[in-house]
Protein backbone atom coordinates (compact mmCIF):
# COMPACT_ATOMS: atom_id res chain seq x y z
CA UNK A 1 0.00 0.00 0.00
CA UNK A 2 1.41 3.58 -0.78
CA UNK A 3 1.92 5.78 1.88
CA UNK A 4 2.40 9.38 1.95
CA UNK A 5 4.65 10.12 5.78
CA UNK A 6 6.22 13.27 7.69
CA UNK A 7 9.25 12.00 8.50
CA UNK A 8 9.85 14.79 10.79
CA UNK A 9 7.05 13.54 13.13
CA UNK A 10 6.63 10.08 11.42
CA UNK A 11 2.87 9.98 11.15
CA UNK A 12 0.85 8.67 8.01
CA UNK A 13 -0.15 11.78 5.89
CA UNK A 14 -2.58 9.49 3.41
CA UNK A 15 -2.40 6.69 2.36
CA UNK A 16 -5.16 7.03 0.05
CA UNK A 17 -3.78 5.40 -3.46
CA UNK A 18 -6.31 7.17 -5.58
CA UNK A 19 -5.43 10.65 -4.59
CA UNK A 20 -1.89 10.25 -3.39
CA UNK A 21 0.17 9.66 -6.76
CA UNK A 22 -1.87 12.68 -8.49
CA UNK A 23 -0.84 14.76 -5.12
CA UNK A 24 2.86 14.05 -5.72
CA UNK A 25 2.54 14.40 -9.53
CA UNK A 26 0.63 17.74 -9.13
CA UNK A 27 1.64 19.11 -5.99
CA UNK A 28 5.30 17.67 -5.31
CA UNK A 29 6.58 18.03 -8.20
CA UNK A 30 9.85 20.30 -7.33
CA UNK A 31 10.56 17.60 -4.77
CA UNK A 32 10.19 14.62 -7.29
CA UNK A 33 11.87 13.00 -9.73
CA UNK A 34 10.82 15.06 -12.79
CA UNK A 35 8.49 12.20 -13.98
CA UNK A 36 4.87 13.63 -14.92
CA UNK A 37 2.84 10.98 -14.15
CA UNK A 38 -0.24 12.98 -14.18
CA UNK A 39 0.36 14.96 -17.47
CA UNK A 40 -2.36 17.25 -17.89
CA UNK A 41 -3.28 15.96 -21.86
CA UNK A 42 -3.76 12.12 -20.84
CA UNK A 43 -5.93 13.39 -17.55
CA UNK A 44 -9.41 12.56 -18.59
CA UNK A 45 -7.53 9.06 -20.23
CA UNK A 46 -6.43 8.14 -17.20
CA UNK A 47 -9.09 8.68 -15.01
CA UNK A 48 -11.14 6.72 -17.49
CA UNK A 49 -8.89 3.81 -16.99
CA UNK A 50 -8.87 3.76 -13.98
CA UNK A 51 -12.77 3.81 -13.45
CA UNK A 52 -12.54 0.41 -15.07
CA UNK A 53 -9.03 -0.93 -13.75
CA UNK A 54 -9.87 0.03 -10.07
CA UNK A 55 -12.98 -2.17 -9.52
CA UNK A 56 -12.14 -4.79 -12.25
CA UNK A 57 -7.95 -5.20 -11.60
CA UNK A 58 -7.29 -3.38 -8.35
CA UNK A 59 -10.24 -4.58 -5.95
CA UNK A 60 -11.13 -7.38 -8.28
CA UNK A 61 -8.12 -9.15 -7.35
CA UNK A 62 -8.57 -10.33 -4.15
CA UNK A 63 -12.20 -10.93 -4.75
CA UNK A 64 -11.43 -12.94 -7.54
CA UNK A 65 -9.11 -15.42 -5.26
CA UNK A 66 -12.06 -15.86 -3.19
CA UNK A 67 -15.24 -18.76 -3.41
CA UNK A 68 -19.15 -18.76 -4.20
CA UNK A 69 -20.96 -16.31 -6.76
CA UNK A 70 -19.35 -13.12 -5.84
CA UNK A 71 -15.96 -14.80 -6.28
CA UNK A 72 -17.18 -15.72 -10.11
CA UNK A 73 -17.70 -13.00 -11.13
CA UNK A 74 -15.13 -11.45 -10.16
CA UNK A 75 -13.09 -14.03 -11.28
CA UNK A 76 -14.42 -13.49 -15.06
CA UNK A 77 -13.84 -9.58 -15.11
CA UNK A 78 -10.59 -9.84 -13.91
CA UNK A 79 -9.56 -12.30 -16.40
CA UNK A 80 -11.42 -10.23 -18.96
CA UNK A 81 -9.91 -7.23 -18.25
CA UNK A 82 -6.00 -9.09 -18.17
CA UNK A 83 -7.21 -10.59 -21.81
CA UNK A 84 -7.67 -6.62 -22.52
CA UNK A 85 -4.97 -5.59 -20.88
CA UNK A 86 -2.54 -8.23 -22.49
CA UNK A 87 -4.20 -7.06 -26.45
CA UNK A 88 -3.88 -3.42 -25.57
CA UNK A 89 -0.42 -3.85 -24.50
CA UNK A 90 0.91 -5.70 -27.63
CA UNK A 91 1.26 -2.54 -29.40
CA UNK A 92 1.92 -0.03 -26.29
CA UNK A 93 4.81 0.34 -24.53
CA UNK A 94 2.69 1.79 -21.49
CA UNK A 95 -1.37 1.90 -20.94
CA UNK A 96 -1.76 5.17 -22.42
CA UNK A 97 0.85 4.85 -25.31
CA UNK A 98 4.73 5.99 -24.92
CA UNK A 99 4.81 7.33 -21.70
CA UNK A 100 4.64 6.03 -17.71
CA UNK A 101 1.29 7.18 -16.29
CA UNK A 102 -0.54 7.16 -12.51
CA UNK A 103 -2.43 4.70 -15.24
CA UNK A 104 0.66 1.91 -14.39
CA UNK A 105 1.84 3.18 -11.28
CA UNK A 106 -1.86 2.11 -10.37
CA UNK A 107 -1.99 -1.65 -12.19
CA UNK A 108 1.92 -2.25 -11.26
CA UNK A 109 0.88 -2.67 -7.48
CA UNK A 110 -1.51 -5.30 -7.97
CA UNK A 111 0.45 -6.92 -10.76
CA UNK A 112 3.50 -7.40 -8.77
CA UNK A 113 1.43 -9.00 -6.29
CA UNK A 114 -0.81 -10.88 -8.23
CA UNK A 115 1.15 -13.98 -8.61
CA UNK A 116 3.12 -14.15 -5.01
CA UNK A 117 -0.13 -12.80 -3.11
CA UNK A 118 -3.18 -12.63 -4.58
CA UNK A 119 -3.21 -15.64 -6.94
CA UNK A 120 -0.48 -17.90 -5.05
CA UNK A 121 -2.31 -21.07 -4.88
CA UNK A 122 -3.27 -20.22 -8.74
CA UNK A 123 -6.90 -20.28 -7.81
CA UNK A 124 -7.56 -17.73 -10.02
CA UNK A 125 -6.01 -18.71 -13.26
CA UNK A 126 -2.32 -20.16 -13.74
CA UNK A 127 -0.43 -16.80 -13.28
CA UNK A 128 0.27 -13.49 -15.27
CA UNK A 129 2.47 -15.49 -17.86
CA UNK A 130 -1.10 -16.73 -18.98
CA UNK A 131 -1.23 -13.17 -20.64
CA UNK A 132 2.32 -12.34 -22.70
CA UNK A 133 2.20 -8.87 -23.33
CA UNK A 134 0.93 -8.73 -20.14
CA UNK A 135 3.50 -10.02 -18.32
CA UNK A 136 6.11 -8.60 -20.00
CA UNK A 137 4.76 -5.05 -19.30
CA UNK A 138 5.00 -5.78 -15.57
CA UNK A 139 8.34 -7.49 -16.02
CA UNK A 140 9.76 -4.32 -17.84
CA UNK A 141 8.02 -1.68 -15.02
CA UNK A 142 10.14 -3.63 -12.98
CA UNK A 143 13.12 -2.88 -14.52
CA UNK A 144 13.09 1.13 -13.75
CA UNK A 145 14.69 1.99 -10.98
CA UNK A 146 11.25 3.51 -9.45
CA UNK A 147 10.01 0.40 -9.59
CA UNK A 148 12.98 -2.28 -8.63
CA UNK A 149 14.32 -0.30 -5.95
CA UNK A 150 10.60 0.24 -3.58
CA UNK A 151 9.55 -3.67 -4.61
CA UNK A 152 10.44 -6.09 -1.49
CA UNK A 153 8.91 -9.04 -2.34
CA UNK A 154 9.58 -10.26 1.31
CA UNK A 155 7.11 -7.88 2.77
CA UNK A 156 3.70 -9.04 0.49
CA UNK A 157 4.95 -13.00 -1.09
CA UNK A 158 2.27 -15.32 0.64
CA UNK A 159 4.45 -18.10 3.05
CA UNK A 160 5.47 -20.63 0.30
CA UNK A 161 4.70 -19.21 -2.74
CA UNK A 162 7.28 -19.24 -5.95
CA UNK A 163 8.19 -15.29 -6.87
CA UNK A 164 8.42 -15.83 -10.75
CA UNK A 165 11.35 -14.48 -12.52
CA UNK A 166 10.94 -11.20 -12.95
CA UNK A 167 14.03 -11.09 -14.30
CA UNK A 168 13.76 -12.97 -17.34
CA UNK A 169 14.29 -11.16 -20.82
CA UNK A 170 11.53 -8.82 -21.87
CA UNK A 171 11.02 -7.85 -25.36
CA UNK A 172 8.61 -4.97 -25.76
CA UNK A 173 7.09 -1.92 -28.14
CA UNK A 174 8.99 0.43 -28.95
CA UNK A 175 7.60 3.95 -28.63
CA UNK A 176 4.15 4.34 -30.14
Amino acid sequence: MPTLWDRRTGRVVSNDFTTLGIDLATQFGRWGNGADTYPEDLRAEIDALDARLGPAVNHGAGAAAGTGEAALAARATLLETFAELDGRLATRRHLLGDRLTEADVRLWVTLVRYDTRTNHDRAVNPGLAVYPHLWAYARDLYRQKAFKTTTDFSTFTAPGADVPDWHAPVERPTVR
